[in-house]
């Protein structure tokens, strides 16, 4: 199984999302908080999908929106790509890192996904020791601009080929 640990803040929503929800909400446009989907990045959006067909990938939502969201409520959030969410990381830790490596080490894994995780990912817009603890696993996203420069599709693409040693 391939794994993209996914942050929502940053990743997907991004400031400029932030910004567009805001004024929506403001004007009365929005009927409620769930809507905020509606102003998920599209650039952010088309990249993953572009990404999922390249190499088809589960997801682990590793946000921080997993804390007050269930996972059925964050595969609606997500829409089409809902159905890619398999499980999120648990608890709050001390740091990203922490909450990944748990996940990896089966302390949170769900017991009905497969045991072996051929290769992951890490898209996030927070380093927060990703990088020192999963050298090579992470993509750094801009919180302005989201996932989907092309040399971060191109570099996430080449890291969920690389087996784990």
């Amino acid at each position: 199984m391939r794994v993209v640990f996914l942050d929502i803040d940053g990743v997907l929503f991004t400031r400029r999302s932030q910004q567009a929800y805001d004024r929506a909400l403001g004007s009365g446009a929005l009927e409620s908080d769930d809507e905020r989907v509606r102003a998920f990045e599209p650039r952010a959006v088309e990249s993953l999908h572009v990404l999922h067909e390249a190499i088809p990938f589960a997801v682990v939502v590793s946000s921080t929106w997993r804390l007050r969201l269930s996972i059925q409520h964050l595969r609606a959030l997500l829409g089409p790509m809902g159905h890619w969410v398999v499980d999120t990381t648990g608890p709050e830790r001390a740091t990203r890192a922490q909450e990944v490596s748990e996940w990896l080490a089966g302390r949170s894994a769900p017991r009905n996904l497969p045991a072996v995780v051929e290769s992951f990912v890490i898209l996030d817009d927070i380093d927060d020791g990703l990088s020192l603890r999963f050298p090579g696993r992470f993509v750094r996203c801009d919180p302005d601009r989201g996932f989907g420069d092309p040399g971060q599709i191109k570099q996430a693409r080449g890291i969920l080929r690389a087996p784990l040693v």
